[in-house]
């Protein structure tokens, strides 16, 4: 009786261990029936628009005056990806920019939006309120998803007759008659304009249609002119005889607001081994008329032309006293209405000897110019005879910053 009544218990603990397993066995099946349950698949469209933003505001700005309006973009690659990373719709757009994107199948209603294959030359235009970028996370169903692209080169003046920037150089002395040997800078001459702003049509020298942007003080005497944007002007130190040189010196790059309707200009950046102002510190009874210090150095010290790259992220200068070419990178302000900021400049070497029969010391860079993706530099044959004047254009690629192996 004693050995029955102690197997017992035994049994009992070998049908309890058998629920437990069972019990185990089928939550681990509940679990994976769980884990394996397939997400709702999201079906729909995403709408939208791509269009060229001619004044890189982020706006798609309406037809007004002889503005036409900010046009659609035909044939930029428009594609919804969901969270797995599965492409779930894939189209173009239309001829007007705008497009229909059917999305099949998404794990989710909320989709990757990218926009691709975008035409030569364009690029992403400022993010704004019509334009959210190349990429935008978006849920199925969403209108308006727009983008706002900017062809390099092609920017759009403000509505009405354009302006034009014409830099003006003063001399020290007030007037003809007034020229002597000893006469020094006249009272007024700080606050006579450097900088004038005129209608496109102007001609002649008009009494009404023009604005001073900047003063002799603020700017000095300056050559090169580039625009950032429809709102700034900048301008570059120039040496010319019988005028100042203005408070940035040499090398100085200058900023100036045209919107503001007040004159200003401060440096914006600053060209190094620009050279030396040839004529002695203290200017009292410098013979201005005549000005022999200075009379040399015109082409050689200073600055000579300046320009802005398509996109708007490089200036471009000139050194004349290194011949060297110099770019500045430029730093967008939050709004459209921000000034930029300047990086440090970076000197880059023009191939003088890209001026075939001219001695290299007698090349001269001077002008420059910019169009989608390259910088064109003028250089100039001085001499050492008259016959030895000639003038070549060579051609910079940005992206690579090598010049052509032929001048154009």
């Amino acid at each position: 009786m004693d050995r029955y009544a102690a197997a017992r218990p035994r049994r009992r603990d070998r049908g309890a261990r058998r629920l437990v397993a069972a019990l185990v066995t089928a939550a681990t099946i509940a679990i994976t029936v769980l884990v394996a349950s397939p997400a709702l698949a999201a079906d729909g469209s995403v709408t939208g628009t791509v269009y060229q933003d001619f004044n890189d505001n982020g706006v798609r700005d309406a037809a007004s005056g002889d503005f036409g309006g900010d046009t659609g973009v035909a044939g930029v690659g428009v594609t919804a990806t969901d969270s797995t990373g599965a492409v779930r719709g894939v189209t173009t757009t239309a001829a007007d920019g705008t497009y229909t994107l059917s999305v099949a199948a998404a794990a989710t209603s909320d989709v990757r939006i990218e926009f691709t294959s975008l035409p030569a030359g364009f690029r992403s235009a400022r993010v704004g309120a019509d334009n959210g970028s190349t990429v935008q996370f978006v849920s199925i169903g969403a209108t308006g998803v727009d983008l706002g692209v900017t062809q390099e080169g092609m920017v759009r003046t403000t509505s009405g007759v354009p302006r034009v920037v014409v830099p003006t150089q003063r001399s020290v002395l007030a007037t003809n008659s007034g020229q002597s040997a000893t006469g020094g800078p006249t009272p007024n001459l700080a606050g006579q304009s450097a900088l004038l702003e005129v209608g496109y049509g102007t001609t002649g020298n008009p009494a009404a249609d023009r604005v001073a942007l900047a003063t002799q003080g603020q700017i000095g005497t300056v050559w090169g002119t580039a625009n950032f944007g429809e709102r700034f002007v900048l301008s570059a130190a120039s040496f010319r005889r019988g005028t100042l040189i203005g408070p940035g010196g040499l090398g100085a790059i200058y900023l100036t607001d045209a919107s503001t309707g007040v004159p200003n200009g401060t440096a914006i950046a600053t060209i190094p081994d620009a050279g030396t102002d040839p004529r002695p510190a203290d200017l009292a009874g410098y013979d201005w008329l005549h000005d022999t210090a200075g009379f040399s150095a015109p082409g050689r010290v200073g600055l000579g032309d300046i320009e802005v790259s398509d996109d708007q992220r490089t200036l471009y200068a000139v050194n004349l006293n290194d011949r060297r070419l110099y770019a500045v990178p430029l730093i967008r302000g939050a709004s459209v209405a921000a000034a930029p900021t300047a990086g440090a400049p970076e000197a880059i070497d023009i191939p003088l000897t890209a001026a075939a029969g001219c001695d290299p010391d007698w090349v001269r860079p001077y002008g420059l110019g910019a169009f989608r993706g390259s910088v064109f530099v003028t250089l100039t044959c001085t001499g050492p005879s008259v016959g030895d004047l000639r003038a070549w254009v060579v051609p910079m690629d940005e992206d690579t910053r090598a010049f052509g192996v032929r001048p154009c």
